[in-house]
């Protein structure tokens, strides 16, 4: 027998040996190929991350305001200031801080009286129109930013001033408001308030709208806010009020002397 016959039925042998156990062994009639090696594990070090720079920024010094320009105006009064704006003429060891509206006030006016009696027509129309008519005045930034009229005040306007008519008889005055205040109260009932067809003089309703907008009696008959007992039926601002105020409404709430 010759060595290739030999090889061929070595070859035939392993053939019908894989055919009768089945393919659950592999037969190869080559050289098994020894498993790979791992790859040897190198430690490197991490990666560096660099972080940016921590930049400090200094505190912001805040910008003092710049003094009012109507402050170096010759009509400017320090003295009157405190009494018409921090309640210098009736205390004036006891300056109040300032008080005023902060934009312009909507008013709503009560065409009846804390009993429910309706006012009469002329009485409103001349309550009306002193309101409408001072207000710029005594601000000098604006006037109101409207009116209503009627007999449900209730709202949710943080600008409202509301005005009422009392049903009985102040023997001490035609009118009261808080000063910076959102109620003004006028007094139709009582003796010598009236002017003309109206229960209420002009000149009260405007003085008592001078308290709300934020404003203090002075010790001068010509003033519209003044606190001496004053005659006559309607006025308006002095020079010197309408200045002043116009000053007050550039300072900040709470102040005490102008800067």
């Amino acid at each position: 027998m010759t060595q290739i016959e030999a090889d061929s039925g070595v070859r035939m042998r392993l053939y019908i040996a894989c055919a009768m156990i089945g393919a659950t062994i592999a037969c190869s009639s080559s050289t098994p190929t020894a498993p790979t090696a791992p790859a040897p594990v190198v430690n490197q070090p991490p990666p560096v991350v660099s972080s940016p720079p921590v930049v400090v920024t200094p505190p912001s010094t805040p910008t003092a305001p710049a003094p009012d320009p109507l402050l170096s105006d010759p009509r400017f009064s320090l003295s009157f200031y405190r009494q018409f704006v921090l309640n210098g003429y009736e205390s004036p060891t006891a300056l109040q801080p300032l008080k005023r509206q902060v934009q312009a006030p909507f008013i709503y006016l009560y065409t009846i009286d804390n009993a429910g009696a309706p006012i009469d027509a002329d009485t409103l129309e001349s309550t009306a129109a002193a309101l409408i008519n001072v207000a710029g005045s005594l601000t000098g930034r604006f006037g109101l930013e409207g009116l209503a009229r009627g007999t449900d005040g209730t709202t949710t306007r943080t600008n409202q001033i509301t005005v009422f008519w009392a049903a009985v008889v102040d023997p001490l005055a035609c009118g009261r408001a808080p000063v910076g205040g959102k109620s003004i109260t006028l007094y139709p009932k009582t003796p010598n308030c009236g002017c003309g067809r109206s229960a209420i003089r002009p000149m009260t309703v405007k003085h008592e709208l001078g308290h709300a907008l934020g404003f203090y009696h002075t010790g001068d008959a010509h003033d519209l806010m003044s606190g001496l007992s004053v005659a006559g039926c309607d006025a308006n601002p002095s020079e010197r009020e309408r200045f002043h105020a116009m000053i007050a409404y550039g300072q900040p709430l709470g102040s005490l002397d102008p800067k």
